[in-house]
């Protein structure tokens, strides 16, 4: 379902359009929704960056944008994308954005599931060589001069004969539990 909004520069104001939508019989009215960041009692910390940097691009480049943001609190949130076009006085000023916001969890969680799939083995449930190699990756890169880590490379004695004598089921069971 698309909910639309309007934000007003010059008041400082945020209406999002619900009267009528799942029995809202009012409007949402955010005073001081950008200056006092009124917005961040709605997203996520995790998103606070790119919700500022949306509409930071629609001031400074006056074109239209969109982002995605988990709206709620840390663990009880919703997905939503969020797209905007600014509105242009006589003065080709900005003094209005109007946009939707769409619910996109079910979308975000399907993908996220395509991702997750794509990156692990299906039988061992545990990274797959690309990924692994990948995550890696972004750990060294990231890695502080302070930061130290261990890669542990394992040698499974005996796994062919347990393989062999109870199947490679409870040889596949072995590794989940030694990884």
């Amino acid at each position: 379902q698309e909910i639309y909004y309007m934000y007003d520069y010059e008041l400082d104001c945020m209406t999002i359009f619900l009267e009528g939508i799942s029995g809202q019989d009012r409007d949402l009215i955010l005073s001081d929704f950008y200056s006092a960041r009124a917005w961040t009692h709605y997203v996520s910390p995790q998103d606070a960056e790119n919700y500022a940097a949306f509409f930071e691009k629609i001031r400074q480049e006056v074109c239209a944008a969109s982002v995605r943001i988990r709206w709620g609190t840390e663990f009880d949130f919703l997905w939503y994308e969020i797209s905007g076009m600014p509105v242009l006085d006589t003065n080709g000023k900005i003094v209005q954005i109007v946009g939707r916001i769409s619910d996109v969890t079910r979308e975000k969680k399907r993908h996220d599931e395509l991702e997750r799939r794509a990156k692990t083995d299906s039988m061992m449930e545990l990274l797959n060589k690309v990924a692994f190699e990948e995550e890696c990756k972004r750990i060294l890169i990231n890695a502080g001069e302070q930061e130290h880590y261990a890669l542990l490379v394992i040698d499974i004695n005996g796994l062919k004969t347990f393989n062999d004598n109870f199947g490679h089921l409870y040889g596949d069971r072995v590794i989940k539990i030694v990884a």
